[in-house]
């Protein structure tokens, strides 16, 4: 048995370890290996960059924490408009992340769609993943409601896949009784107001750093 470190502990098998619901980090990881989940990724996802930044960090978000894996359905054979990876097109780049291109549904993993794509029946939780101006979140697709995803200060779309990925790992992990059913995200110009309603109050971005220095604890994820 391998002596656990902080170098070699996954921390959201140590999630689990805490909680009690696995004796072992063993335990804790195959719970793990049973979350999964697929993306189907839309036709605008090869012609727009705020697109490709909601399917890419989707998948280096999901390949960390579900480890049945993160597959992908209708990624393009079109170029990557962000220098988010070393590919140079985005199917490519899907794989270099740890994801997996795939042409359809074959288990009953949550679903996340980017854009106007769409699959077959759906009959587990599906989210939109969705994002305006300064605003991003996934709100359950039977819902039927969507930002207009056209315009965006470039954080956003990166904000409604982190959004997803809770959700998922929500419903996975059984946390929340709602997730798969609620809608949720933020507004990072006013996190008080409600996130899917318009915003005037909301400025253009016209300035960003060029490099920023992060300092935080690791324990605090």
């Amino acid at each position: 048995m391998n002596i656990l470190t902080q170098e070699n502990l996954h921390r959201t098998a140590k999630y689990f370890m805490d909680t009690g619901r696995a004796k072992s980090a063993e335990e804790a990881v195959a719970i793990l290996k049973r979350f999964g989940l697929y993306i189907v990724a839309g036709p605008e996802v090869a012609v727009s960059r705020d697109h490709q930044i909601a399917l890419l960090s989707l998948v280096n978000m999901g390949r960390r924490t579900f480890l049945g894996g993160v597959h992908v359905i209708g990624a393009p054979v079109s170029p990557a408009l962000v220098p988010l990876t070393k590919s140079t097109t985005i199917s490519e780049a899907v794989t270099e992340l740890g994801g997996r291109n795939v042409t359809r549904a074959t288990s009953k993993w949550p679903v996340a769609f980017i854009g106007s794509g769409d699959t077959d029946c759906v009959t587990v939780p599906s989210w939109r993943v969705t994002w305006e101006g300064w605003r991003g979140g996934v709100v359950p697709s039977k819902d039927g409601r969507r930002l207009q995803e056209s315009s965006s200060m470039g954080i956003t779309p990166a904000l409604a896949a982190a959004a997803c990925a809770a959700e998922v790992f929500m419903y996975h992990s059984e946390d929340h009784p709602m997730a798969g059913h609620r809608d949720a995200g933020i507004s990072l110009w006013n996190p008080t107001v409600p996130w899917l309603a318009p915003d005037v109050t909301e400025p253009k971005l016209s300035h960003l750093p060029t490099r920023l220095w992060m300092v935080g604890l690791g324990n605090l994820g």
